[in-house]
């Protein structure tokens, strides 16, 4: 748990720093278990990172600047986001990384 509480306040003094910068984490979304984290980048990079072991697991390109949300699904298994360019929902398959 305490854990979890230092890369929660991590990742928010990393998100505010890097707003300022223009780059870094623009979203985020943990997992419903809490073992995975889904970062998303103001240039739209999803990293899916291990919690655990603090590794990325897979790298996708959302071809999109303006990602309004990114959620794990409940199943932990796959991924929403809303493309705010496009005005569209998306999902992805964490296994197979396909949109």
């Amino acid at each position: 748990m305490k854990k979890n509480l230092l890369i929660i306040v991590l990742l928010v003094l990393f998100s505010v720093v890097s707003a300022i910068a223009k780059t870094g984490i623009a979203k985020n979304d943990f997992s419903p278990n809490g073992k995975m984290l889904a970062t998303v980048s103001f240039d739209g990079e999803l990293v899916i990172w291990d919690l655990q072991t603090y590794k990325q697991l897979k790298s996708l390109s959302l071809r999109s600047e303006q990602i309004k949300l990114v959620k794990f699904l409940p199943d932990g298994k796959s991924l929403a986001f809303i493309d705010e360019q496009k005005d569209k929902l998306s999902f992805i398959d964490l296994a197979t990384g396909k949109i």
